[in-house]
């Protein structure tokens, strides 16, 4: 895995981050993490340390979501507020932000 740790201030600076295009793994709560969509939404995984190094062999340095199948947790809710919609992201974000470990990947 080729990636480097980062660390947080605070939830937004998380959210800002993922919103830009940076892929996050957490090897010590076994989450990866990435923007599924053009709205801003997040996708998460489970993926402990032996499927992550998986993932990024079979990626061979394309991103992991490209080569995930189903089995990820779309934070999103449908709603007319793209504020709302992005609620479960945020929540994520600042649920998780300050959890050591974080990696770019």
């Amino acid at each position: 895995m080729n990636s480097r740790q980062v660390i947080f201030k605070n939830w937004r600076e998380m959210y800002d981050a993922l919103s830009n295009g940076k892929d996050l793994y957490n090897p010590n709560i076994g989450k990866y993490v990435f923007l599924y969509n053009e709205n801003g939404a997040l996708c998460t995984y489970d993926l402990n340390k032996k499927q992550a190094m998986n993932v990024a062999k079979e990626a061979n340095g394309d991103t992991w979501s490209s080569v995930l199948g189903t089995g990820g947790y779309i934070l999103d809710v449908m709603t007319l507020s793209k504020e709302e919609s992005l609620q479960p992201s945020y929540d994520f974000c600042k649920e998780n932000y300050e959890k050591g470990g974080w990696v770019c990947i």
